[in-house]
């Protein structure tokens, strides 16, 4: 079982809920969850915010650092999490990897999707943060020469 599969599968449990109706409450395909826990394929950005709005720390998700759940201390004093953004994100990496034929392991993606959601924020300043879909195009990249190079021949 690869790590999103562990920390999805813990989330289910502290929901006390079946792989089908975890599908059913995020408004997914019947056996989707049941899909992201066997193959460890991320859900996509809208499960995500989802996610993150029931407590659960998106960046223990992506990372497995910190704890599963968000305390309400964290919770008042962390910024809040850029819906639109983190979406934008997850969306343009699995879009240009289809629409390539590439393929990225889930880690490297969210570290991609991680990366990419830092960057907007830190470029916004003060205004809507918004994906730089140059560096996206970049980080893909890179990611997928350095997955290259790591694999044995």
């Amino acid at each position: 079982m690869n790590p999103y599969s562990e920390r999805l599968k813990s989330i289910r449990d502290d929901l006390d809920e079946t792989q089908r109706s975890m599908s059913r409450r995020f408004n997914l395909g019947e056996n989707t969850w049941q899909s992201y826990e066997l193959h460890g394929k991320l859900p996509k950005g809208e499960t995500l915010v989802e996610l993150a709005r029931l407590g659960y720390d998106i960046n223990w998700l992506l990372t497995g650092r910190g704890a599963m759940k968000v305390t309400p201390t964290e919770e008042a004093t962390a910024s809040p999490l850029n819906d639109a953004l983190i979406a934008d994100a997850i969306d343009f990496v699995e879009r240009w990897l289809s629409e390539n034929g590439c393929h990225l392991a889930p880690r490297l993606k969210g570290r991609i999707v991680s990366a990419l959601y830092t960057l907007g924020i830190d470029e916004a300043g003060g205004d809507r943060p918004r994906l730089n879909t140059a560096a996206a195009r970049q980080l893909i990249w890179f990611a997928l020469q350095t997955e290259r190079q790591e694999k044995p021949s």
